[in-house]
């Protein structure tokens, strides 16, 4: 619950725009990693592979199998894995940033503070079967260090999605989606 003053819905407010600026970084690694997946499958050497696999884990499996294997791709490897390194170390506070509820704790002193919360599965094995627990998550930060977080993803989604698209394009790669949007079109306005 917010207090009396507009700091507090100042807060909250700034931190839903650093989450769908976080989103929207993120989201263009993970479509610039499908892309390349999709798009190095009309190359002969890597037409074997297969369909865009899913769910990530899979992606980014993938990829690390495009880089691995004898054929143009494997050029830009090393460019690839430092890039890409980089951005993995996102993936747990991105859970909590796309899937968590966000507040401001009632007892934080500093009301700068968000406490993000989430119910997720966690995977256990028992008997060789799989199985999960469910677990409730907390990330606690304040607001400058959101800033700070989502600040420090720029860098690496700008470059890696350039370096995406350096290798679609010297390759080169076909482009197989069409790059104007789509949803305006109805049977009247094809």
């Amino acid at each position: 619950m917010l207090r009396d003053d507009d700091s507090e819905l100042a807060t909250i407010n700034e931190a839903i725009r650093l989450r769908g600026l976080f989103i929207h970084r993120y989201s263009g690694i993970e479509f610039s990693v499908s892309e390349l997946i999709v798009r190095a499958r009309e190359h002969p050497t890597y037409r074997a592979l297969g369909d865009l696999p899913k769910p990530w884990a899979r992606k980014v499996k993938r990829l690390k199998t495009l880089f691995k294997m004898d054929g143009p791709i494997k050029a830009y490897a090393a460019d690839m894995r430092s890039t890409f390194e980089g951005f993995r170390s996102f993936e747990t506070n991105r859970h909590f940033l796309v899937h968590a509820m966000m507040t401001i704790p009632r007892d934080a002193v500093d009301r700068t503070m968000l406490g993000f919360s989430m119910y997720d599965h966690r995977p256990i094995r028992d008997d060789g079967e799989s199985i999960s627990v469910v677990h409730a998550g907390r990330l606690e930060m304040n607001l400058n260090a959101l800033d700070q977080f989502v600040a420090s993803l720029q860098p690496i989604s700008t470059n890696f999605t350039a370096l995406v698209a350096r290798i679609c394009r010297e390759i080169p790669l076909p482009v197989l989606y069409l790059r104007e949007s789509v949803e305006n079109q109805t049977e009247e306005n094809p």
